[in-house]
C-alpha cells in the first residue's frame, strides 16, 4: 500500500521501467564495446564475429526505449526552464570536465577543435544523443497538447503513421520520408505518451503477451544474423559479413517494435518500487555521456582495456563482460560522485537566476508574438 501511494503522488517510479532504462543502457555500451573496439575488416572473418555482432545488436533498441520511457514520463508532467539547464549542466560537466583531464595528464592531445567542441557540445554534436534528447525535451510541450488533444483511435493512428513513415518505408526504400532523428524521436515519444495515457498498469494479460511477442522478435533477430554471419563466413563474402547488421539501423521497425514490446511488457506487471533499481536508473544519462564522451573514447578501447588484442581469443566474451559491466559501474559512480557534490552547486546557482531568466524569456516571446501579429497584420483587425 506504502509503494502505491508513494507512485500515485509521483514520488517513485515504477521499478520494472526503470530496470528498462538500466537495460537500455547497458545495450549502448555494449554497442560501443562492439563498434570501436574492432577493426571491422580483422573482426569479419573471426570466429568471434558472431557474439561480437550479438552483442552490439540491439543498440537502436536501447536508444529507442530510453525516447519512449523520455514519453512515457513527460506527457503528464510539466517542462519547466530549470530540467532543460539541468541537462545542459550535466553534459558540461562531463565535456568539459575530459577536456579538463586529458589537457592536464597530456594522455591526448588538445587543440582548438576538441575545446570548442567541449565548450559548445550541442552545437557541435559532441554528444549527438543528448543533442536531440534537448531539442525533444524542448518539443515536449507541444507534444503533449497534441497527445492530450487526441482520442485514443486517433493517438494511435497517428502513432501508426509515424512509425510507417519513420521507420518501415525508409527500410523497405532506402529513403526517410521523415528525414533526421528528431521525427523518429517524436514518434516514440508519441508511443510513450500513448502508453501512458491509455494502457493500464499491472494489466497483466497484456504484459504476458508483450514480453512473449519480445522474446519472439528477438529471437528471430537473432537466428537472421546468425544466419548471415555464418554465411558471409562460409563463403568469405566480406560485403554481408560487413552488413550484417544493417536491419537493426537506424531506422530499424525491428528496434521500434522489440523497444514497444519491452515497455508493455514492463507496464503489464504490478508496479514495483525498489530504490536500488530507480536509484540506478537516475544514473544511466551520466553512463552515457561519462563512457560516450569522444575524448575518453578514443583512449579508453585500446589504451584501457586493449579490445583489439582479443578480436580472435576464446576469452572474448569474459573480456566483454568484463569491459560493459565496468564502464557501467565507473560511469554510475562518476555520476553519483557529481550529483552528490557538484549538482547541488548547479541547482542553487539556476535558482539564484532563474527567476531573471524566466522573465527575460518571457519578455522575448511577448515581443516576438508582437511582431509576428503586427507582420501578418492581425493588430489591425
Amino acid at each position: 500500500m506504502m509503494e502505491r501511494s508513494l507512485r500515485e503522488n509521483g514520488s517513485a517510479r515504477n521499478s520494472n521501467i526503470e530496470a528498462l532504462r538500466i537495460l537500455s543502457m547497458l545495450t549502448i555500451v555494449a554497442h560501443h564495446y562492439a563498434a570501436f573496439g574492432f577493426s571491422s575488416e580483422a573482426l569479419a572473418l573471426s570466429r568471434n564475429k558472431l557474439f561480437v555482432d550479438l552483442l552490439g545488436m540491439h543498440v537502436r533498441t536501447g536508444v529507442d526505449l530510453f525516447v519512449l520511457i523520455t514519453g512515457y514520463y513527460s506527457v503528464k508532467s510539466r517542462l519547466r526552464l530549470k530540467k532543460i539547464l539541468t541537462v545542459l549542466g550535466s553534459v558540461w560537466y562531463y565535456s568539459l570536465g575530459m577536456l579538463a583531464f586529458f589537457g592536464l595528464t597530456g594522455l591526448l592531445p588538445i587543440g582548438y577543435e576538441e575545446g570548442r567542441e567541449a565548450v559548445l557540445p550541442f552545437l557541435m554534436g559532441e554528444y549527438w544523443f543528448a543533442s536531440y534528447y534537448v531539442l525533444l525535451l524542448l518539443l515536449s510541450p507541444f507534444l503533449n497538447i497534441l497527445a492530450d488533444g487526441l482520442d485514443r483511435k486517433s493517438h494511435a493512428a497517428l502513432c501508426l503513421l509515424l512509425f510507417t513513415l519513420c521507420t518501415v518505408l525508409p527500410s523497405l526504400l532506402g529513403v526517410s520520408f521523415a528525414a533526421g532523428m528528431l521525427p523518429l524521436f517524436a514518434a516514440l515519444y508519441l508511443c510513450g505518451a500513448y502508453l501512458r495515457l491509455y494502457m493500464p498498469e499491472g494489466a497483466g494479460r497484456t504484459g504476458r503477451r508483450s514480453l512473449i511477442l519480445a522474446l519472439a522478435l528477438l529471437l528471430l533477430c537473432v537466428v537472421r544474423l546468425s544466419f548471415v554471419d555464418l554465411a558471409g563466413q562460409r563463403d568469405g563474402d566480406l560485403a554481408r559479413l560487413e552488413n550484417a547488421l544493417s536491419f537493426m539501423g537506424v531506422y530499424s521497425p525491428w528496434a521500434f517494435l522489440l523497444a514497444v514490446l519491452l515497455l508493455l511488457a514492463a507496464c503489464g506487471r504490478e508496479p514495483r518500487h525498489n530504490r536500488y533499481v530507480n536509484r540506478i536508473g537516475g544514473l544511466c544519462f551520466g553512463v552515457y555521456l561519462f563512457h560516450a564522451n569522444p575524448l575518453f573514447s578514443a583512449l579508453v578501447w585500446q589504451g584501457v582495456f586493449h579490445t583489439a588484442a582479443c578480436t580472435d581469443s576464446p576469452l572474448l566474451p569474459l573480456h566483454a563482460l568484463f569491459t560493459v559491466a565496468a564502464l557501467f559501474a565507473a560511469g554510475c559512480l562518476i555520476e553519483l560522485l557529481r550529483q552528490k557534490t557538484l549538482a547541488p552547486l548547479w541547482d542553487r546557482a539556476l535558482d539564484a537566476v532563474l527567476p531573471d531568466l524566466e522573465r527575460a524569456f518571457s519578455r522575448t516571446g511577448a515581443l516576438l508574438l508582437r511582431a509576428a501579429d503586427k507582420l501578418v497584420g492581425r493588430e489591425e483587425e
